[in-house]
């Protein structure tokens, strides 16, 4: 998407469809009161001060109102509520909502009119959200597609401010946009075209395009490391596994050093511990985490963040076969460690764990964050919307939240203590995969991984509710994958860098 920022008046830029944002401070029971609203309102003939006037558009969070200025230049009006209320997720929303505006009208281009006195965080977020609405999934769609099936893309945002930073911020808010939709694009691609093989290739060519190195490990080499987690649930699979090792290493870098982990089963199945038939093609989505981590990678080296952050994914798909694990068998991770599989539906877990001591071993990050789509019952807990958090360190959990506050997710602490490990004991191993109770499900996971933390301040990202949505989110998200998780691995590596 081209993207150009001008300080023009907004009905001298060219656009397929033009936005203005409308605060419910710019208007009165008079009508309107800025001046800025008026000259657009005089571009749509008076049609949305006459819309004021008859309470069709009060200018809330969700009003919307359309005004034709001629045949070639349509303008949408959006109620953004009061200034005062609108926080990170709102901005966010409000450019979603921009680009949905832009899609329904299958335009190819957008000018974006935010009203004076746009903040620089608002301004990148806004410009990030445009590529939340404007998104449409269609990789799978055939060569004899009827037109009015396929959406334009949109091709050029023109955002219409002007202030210090702004260019940077509208950059910075491009930048994670196209991340959100590459990991978006991974959640929703079906699993026979994104095998542990294809994501590994399509991580090498973002790494290209991006600016950070990529490794992939193979099977033949994950087996003289010892990596018992990754090839146990793979081995029901025909297709082999991975590790993704990506490397961000700029010139100039902060004390802190960050790992990201991405939990990546292409699609699980549950194994032989098999899932119900019912929503299973969902189950292509289980490589959220990988997602979010692939895609969060080549966001932070675009914005050449000065912090060595290494990104690792863990990739299989977890089949049942002939040769697939069985409950009741034991394995044995890279840190020696031996797990009985009591269910080979937690396999997400198994696969962490490898990655988790790899990271702790080879990089020594200070600093270490996993995301997963891990449990059902972070998802009872918390919802589709919120994720789970749990740390081994408080001070880096509240610093983690709040960093993710601010860029537009949602994480909500959930406790982590010595009596969640104590229900992983095991009779025959050091211990088992799923605790012997069905409760805490989503603290139990965690204290399982912290098995394999050593080192670093690590936080664990339960992202099972909000990576994937199984309806529509208003004019935010589309069905389907979300990208959750991009905004807080960039954010929280940004707050280590200033560290």
């Amino acid at each position: 998407m081209r993207l150009t920022i001008t300080d023009r008046n907004p009905t001298k830029v060219r656009a397929d469809v033009h936005v203005a944002l409308v605060w419910k401070e710019d208007l009165g029971k008079g009508g309107i009161k800025s001046d800025d609203l008026r000259r657009l309102d005089r571009e749509v003939r008076g049609a949305l001060s006459t819309a004021i006037k008859r309470g069709r558009f009060k200018g809330g969070s969700g009003d919307q109102f359309e005004g034709a200025a001629t045949s070639e230049k349509t303008w949408v009006f959006l109620g953004a509520g009061k200034r005062s209320d609108i926080d990170a997720r709102g901005w966010l929303q409000m450019g979603s909502r921009a680009g949905c505006a832009v899609l329904r009208r299958r335009g190819k281009s957008l000018a974006l009119a935010p009203r004076a006195d746009l903040e620089t965080p608002a301004a990148r977020c806004l410009a990030a959200g445009v590529h939340l609405g404007a998104y449409r999934y269609d990789e799978c769609r055939g060569k004899g597609t009827k037109p009015e099936q396929r959406l334009p893309a949109l091709g050029a945002l023109t955002l219409c401010a002007e202030g210090d930073g702004i260019r940077e911020a509208v950059g910075a808010g491009d930048a994670l946009g196209e991340a959100l939709t590459l990991a978006r694009n991974l959640v929703n691609a079906p699993s026979n075209f994104l095998t542990p093989t294809a994501m590994a290739t399509r991580a090498r060519a973002w790494g290209k395009e991006c600016g950070f190195a990529v490794q992939v490990i193979g099977k033949r080499e994950l087996e003289k490391m010892g990596c018992g987690g990754i090839l146990a649930v793979n081995r029901g699979s025909n297709e082999p596994p991975c590790l993704i090792v990506m490397k961000h290493r700029p010139k100039r870098t902060a004390k802190a050093s960050l790992a990201l982990v991405g939990k990546g089963v292409t699609f699980d199945t549950g194994g032989i511990s098999i899932k119900p038939a019912a929503n299973m093609h969902h189950m292509k989505g289980d490589m959220g985490g990988a997602a979010a981590v692939i895609a969060a990678m080549g966001a932070i080296a675009r914005l050449d963040l000065p912090i060595e952050v290494t990104g690792l994914v863990p990739s299989t798909e977890n089949m049942p076969d002939a040769d697939a694990v069985k409950p009741g068998d034991v394995i044995t991770h890279l840190n020696g460690k031996t797990v009985e599989i009591l269910n080979t539906d937690a396999e997400g877990r198994l696969i962490l764990a490898d990655a988790l001591v790899h990271a702790c071993r080879e990089f020594k990050p200070s600093h270490l964050v996993d995301f997963a789509t891990l449990t059902g019952a972070c998802v009872v807990a918390l919802g589709e919307q919120i994720a789970g958090v749990m740390s081994n360190d408080d001070k880096f959990r509240v610093h983690l939240c709040d960093a993710a506050e601010r860029a537009g997710e949602s994480l909500w602490p959930l406790p982590l203590n010595q009596e969640f490990r104590r229900q992983l004991k095991s009779d025959v191993a050091d211990l088992a995969n799923v605790a012997g109770s069905r409760w805490g499900g989503a603290e139990t996971a965690a204290a399982f991984l912290q098995e394999f933390v050593d080192g670093p301040k690590w936080c664990h990202i339960d992202i099972a509710g909000p990576a994937f949505a199984s309806a529509p989110h208003g004019a935010y998200l589309a069905k389907g994958g979300t990208g959750f998780g991009v905004l807080t691995a960039v954010a929280v590596a940004e707050e280590l860098a200033r560290a």
